[in-house]
């Protein structure tokens, strides 16, 4: 009896005007509609990015956004020290994820196979360690797209190791951990580059507001 059928969800939708981010996402609708013929007609119009959140805060510099939002100062730990490399600017990283859902959620909402198998996760995480190792002047602030103790979600045993707050990188203040409720433009605005898993939103806000952004694909699959 809790059985969803979400692909069905979405084949049938009744509204006469239908908002969404770009034509991609319209022509998703126009092909799965169930509702075509009979004189029944949706308008589809693209408003660019509808991601929820205060989208305000973009107008704010990456260095005044980290004043008015992160923890603690720029250049310093949460102990109040100086960075490793105080002759090097600082550069702050923006981090989004997708952790998959997990077989038995997947099951109950009769979705198909994840689009995002946990080994994308635990590379995507791993390559980010690697590049903290390497340069210690980066800073990674990391939203998590979901609680980490959701249980319809798989995350990756590198995301656990470095979300714990006694990893080494987050006691020196080279991963900032945000909860997984926060406004997602706030993590935008405070980096100077967003990286994210293909496609996840928050990259292609970055992008549009003209900030630096990319995906990462670390198993080269899209």
């Amino acid at each position: 009896p809790e059985f969803s059928d979400q692909n069905s969800v979405f084949s049938v939708l009744s509204s006469r005007e239908i908002w969404s981010w770009n034509s991609s996402v319209s022509e998703f609708f126009r092909r799965r509609s169930a509702l075509s013929g009979g004189g029944f007609r949706t308008v589809h119009r693209q408003i660019g990015p509808v991601m929820c959140g205060d989208s305000r805060h973009l107008t704010l510099s990456p260095e005044r956004a980290r004043e008015k939002f992160l923890p603690w100062g720029e250049g310093q730990t949460r102990d109040g020290d100086h960075a490793k490399s105080p002759k090097k600017r600082l550069v702050f990283l923006s981090v989004f994820d997708v952790p998959p859902v997990t077989r038995e959620t997947r099951l109950l909402m009769g979705f198909g196979p994840t689009i995002y198998p946990l080994s994308i996760l635990e590379r995507f995480f791993s390559d980010l360690v690697e590049l903290l190792n390497l340069f210690p002047h980066l800073r990674l602030v990391l939203k998590p797209k979901r609680a980490l103790m959701d249980p319809s979600r798989d995350l990756s045993q590198t995301a656990r190791q470095i979300h714990d707050p006694e990893s080494p990188f987050r006691k020196s203040g080279q991963i900032i951990l945000l909860s997984h409720d926060t406004d997602p433009y706030v993590p935008i605005a405070v980096a100077d580059i967003a990286v994210g898993i293909p496609v996840t939103s928050p990259v292609l806000v970055a992008l549009k507001a003209g900030r630096e952004g990319f995906f990462y694909d670390p198993l080269d699959r899209y």
